[in-house]
């Protein structure tokens, strides 16, 4: 066997088809239309219970309240720890939320919303 084959091969080994994973397809979400009102310092409740309508419509909601955590960056899978498929969708799927998020705020906002790791932060700043 070739020494590339023998690295595709040890590779492969080490990650899940992505397939196996257990989350739903990534969502986009256009802030254009779905998001159509901007957070301001002074609409704080009417902007939250327009994401929060979205995300629950979306089923997404667990991103926000912190139901639906990170999965672990690795699973055992046959006996061998490999890559979860789990974890870089939920990663895809939050970083999506956090900047429709970003994009629904007016530049007065934003600055406050810097550092934000996971969109479930967002009820504890």
């Amino acid at each position: 066997m070739s020494e590339m084959s023998e690295n595709i091969n040890s590779t492969s080994k080490n990650l899940l088809p992505d397939s196996s994973s257990s989350i739903g397809d990534i969502i986009t979400i256009n802030t254009t239309t779905q998001l159509p009102l901007k957070l301001t310092p002074t609409n704080f409740s009417s902007w939250k219970t327009q994401v929060e309508t979205l995300m629950l419509g979306l089923d997404l909601d667990g991103y926000l309240d912190g139901s639906f955590p990170c999965p672990p960056k690795t699973i055992t899978h046959e006996k061998q720890i490999v890559s979860n498929p789990d974890y870089r969708k939920w990663l895809r799927q939050d970083a999506l939320i956090r900047h429709a998020i970003l994009s629904s705020s007016t530049f007065a906002i934003q600055p406050s919303l810097d550092g934000l790791t996971t969109v479930s932060r967002l009820g504890k700043n």
